[in-house]
């Protein structure tokens, strides 16, 4: 999907059906992790309604969620998304720590 209609959809999400709550429980900020990086290079930190990210879920729809990596989050802010990555990757520096034109 789309920014464009992710940003409609999460607009006009209610807390008035299950399937809406999640949706809206997934609200935040993800970053994704490649399993075969023990120590990447960078990551890029994505917004929920981000085309990439897309709640969590990501842009490829055939491929199993988990095969090559995953999607870590969501967290409420950029500073605790970053906070976590430096708990797990020490080694990164931190100008590898990037945000997509998504947070702006």
């Amino acid at each position: 999907m789309t920014r464009e209609i992710l940003l409609k959809l999460d607009a006009a999400l209610k807390k008035e059906s299950p399937a809406e709550n999640l949706l809206i429980s997934k609200r935040g900020y993800y970053f994704y992790w490649k399993k075969s990086d023990k120590c990447p290079s960078a990551i890029r930190i994505h917004r929920h309604d981000c085309g990439y990210c897309a709640w969590g879920s990501g842009k490829i729809r055939k491929t199993k969620s988990t095969r090559t990596g995953r999607w870590i989050g969501p967290f409420r802010n950029i500073a605790l998304v970053k906070k976590f990555i430096r708990s797990q990757f020490r080694r990164l520096p931190e100008k590898a720590i990037v945000k997509c034109s998504c947070t702006e």
